[in-house]
């Protein structure tokens, strides 16, 4: 991607946001907040932590894979609130912390040598950051926020699990000859 020197992003000062809050009656004190100081971005849960797709989508590709949970109830809303308010909207996609779809989709994250799911010890899955699958999905998702009218998009958890140099040699899941840390800058890259 060329990056045009005479264009130049607006100087960002935001809050992280998520997506119960942006979706709720908070969210009338946090735009009451930017509008009283010179903060002027949010970042917004578009897929959490958990995995979960905040907003309602009808792509089924989303639906399919991920799990909708409409904490912001109607999107199209909340980005014509943060348009009037002039805040410069950016979307948080977690990428391969994804409970949600560890559990429809095993065969994309890790298991343990008996077969069963892994997860870590606060009962989180990753998904497999080898697989081109997920890569998709997560770019889908970030494809449909920029359509929704996101400025920038913020992947995060964009690693393989905490530890996971430990567990490389038992846990089952597809690799390939490449590193973990060529892996993961390949789909930033491809991103």
């Amino acid at each position: 991607v060329k990056v045009d020197p005479q264009v130049t992003a607006p100087k960002v000062k935001g809050i992280y946001v998520t997506a119960y809050s942006a979706g709720g009656s908070r969210m009338n004190q946090l735009l009451d907040l930017i509008d009283k100081t010179d903060l002027n971005a949010m970042v917004v849960d578009i897929k959490d932590d958990a995995g979960y797709i905040t907003y309602k989508t009808d792509n089924a590709t989303l639906k399919q894979m991920g799990k909708p949970q409409p904490f912001i109830p109607d999107i199209n809303q909340l980005m014509q609130r943060l348009n009037k308010h002039k805040v410069y909207p950016i979307a948080r996609v977690v990428v391969f912390k994804d409970t949600v779809l560890a559990k429809k989709r095993p065969d994309l994250s890790f298991k343990n040598p008996d077969g069963t799911l892994w997860e870590n010890g606060k009962g989180d899955s990753f998904v497999n950051p080898y697989s081109k699958e997920v890569w998709d999905y997560n770019i889908a998702i970030a494809k449909e926020a920029a359509k929704l009218g996101f400025k920038e998009i913020q992947f995060d958890y964009v690693r393989f699990p905490e530890g996971f140099e430990k567990r490389a040699d038992t846990l089952k899941y597809v690799k390939n000859d490449k590193s973990r840390v060529d892996t993961v800058a390949e789909f930033v890259q491809y991103a």
